[in-house]
């Protein structure tokens, strides 16, 4: 069944509206069977849901009572049954029992190019009934057809997330090229500068102010070094696929992160609430925000406080998922706050740049349809909070 619902989920298709290509395909269906009831139905965890029907106004069942659910464990894909009402996998479901008072059933599965089965193209009679050889046929035609196009609706989501991506590389190319002719060309002008005065030189200078040079010279070229790789790091990062979604396990997930960050945990100490929990979303994505997210707490942690603090907690609402980080850092005051998105922010007080690390959050959480919010008070801390959707 995991396999099924990873599948299923990565297409995207579970509770988009309604498409008048797939109303098509079952109003077919349903034509060609002569049969009152027709859907395109698709098998997550807990629920059937129809992508298209004709015959029926709900829209969706528990996969307990699916008809559907026998259909995708066939040896062929496919199902027909003549008489539910003697059928012991379907003489008590309430379908059968009650309104619509089903009698007749003929399903064929939804199978990916991997070879998942993720639901069907059914039709339903509320008589007592066989379907011919050529019915069965053009069902399961149309039911190549629905995958088909189900598949090629994803190569089309694709498609138009690298296109955001591309979009988004060239507006901060745009940006990297002010940077360059402002930020950059300062500490390259300071190298050269102090390059000169060392070549220039008596032959004899005293190690004191070699050495003030060198620091100079060294500061300057750390500078533009961390630039670049902030750059091409956020390049690196924005690219991230958001279109494999699979189970993650959130306190292996944290641990994983906090390993790589605080090996020996010396530079805070983890208060960690409610993560032990699954959820089905992109690893890749959530690993890189929280990644971004532990490290600027550890950077920006108040060495003055007798204890660093990192309070780590997880949320669940039937919709969403929320991962709350809250530290007891040097925080910011509102005016910075409100900058911590613009790449390269730099407070002019502290001459502190915010790099590209809350803006890499910002862009990846926008893939899977997430957002971040971050709260600060000087002197007294920042809470970070990651939202995101749990169902696609």
């Amino acid at each position: 069944m995991l396999s099924r619902v990873k599948a299923l989920r990565n297409l995207r298709i579970l509770d988009t509206p309604e498409e008048e290509i797939f109303n098509d395909i079952v109003k077919t269906a349903s034509s060609i069977c002569e049969a009152p009831i027709s859907l395109i139905t698709l098998l997550d965890s807990e629920k059937q849901w129809f992508k298209a029907k004709v015959g029926v106004d709900i829209t969706e069942t528990p996969v307990e009572v699916a008809f559907c659910r026998f259909t995708i464990m066939e040896d062929d894909g496919q199902m027909l049954i003549e008489d539910l009402t003697s059928d012991p996998r379907f003489k008590e479901n309430p379908f059968v029992v009650n309104e619509p008072n089903l009698k007749a059933y003929l399903g064929i599965s939804l199978e990916t190019n991997a070879g998942d089965r993720i639901g069907t193209v059914c039709v339903f009679d509320d008589k007592k009934r066989t379907f011919t050889q050529k019915q069965i046929d053009c069902l399961s035609t149309l039911s190549k057809v629905a995958m088909k196009l189900i598949e090629e609706k994803v190569t089309v989501k694709v498609v138009e997330e690298q296109n955001k991506t591309l979009k988004l590389i060239n507006r901060n190319l745009e940006s990297f090229s002010f940077m360059v002719a402002h930020d950059v060309k300062a500490p390259i002008r300071t190298i050269q500068s102090f390059s000169k005065l060392l070549l220039r030189s008596e032959p004899i200078i005293t190690d004191a102010k070699l050495n003030k040079y060198l620091t100079y010279v060294n500061q300057s070229s750390e500078n533009l070094g961390d630039i670049v790789d902030n750059l091409l790091n956020y390049s690196r990062q924005i690219q991230i696929k958001s279109n494999e979604f699979e189970v993650v396990n959130v306190s292996d997930l944290m641990k994983e992160v906090i390993g790589i960050l605080d090996y020996n945990r010396e530079h805070l100490k983890y208060e960690i609430k409610n993560t032990d929990t699954d959820i089905f979303s992109c690893k890749g994505i959530l690993k890189q925000s929280i990644q971004n997210i532990i490290s600027n707490a550890i950077k920006y942690k108040d060495t003055e406080k007798a204890a660093q603090k990192l309070h780590i907690e997880f949320n669940q609402s039937p919709d969403s998922y929320t991962i709350t980080f809250k530290d007891n850092g040097i925080g910011m005051d509102k005016e910075r706050v409100g900058q911590v998105f613009d790449l390269f922010s730099k407070d002019e007080r502290s001459n502190i740049s915010t790099g590209v690390g809350l803006s890499v959050v910002r862009e990846l959480l926008k893939k899977i349809g997430g957002e971040i919010q971050v709260d600060s008070e000087l002197n007294v801390g920042t809470t970070v909070s990651l939202n995101f959707p749990s169902r696609l």
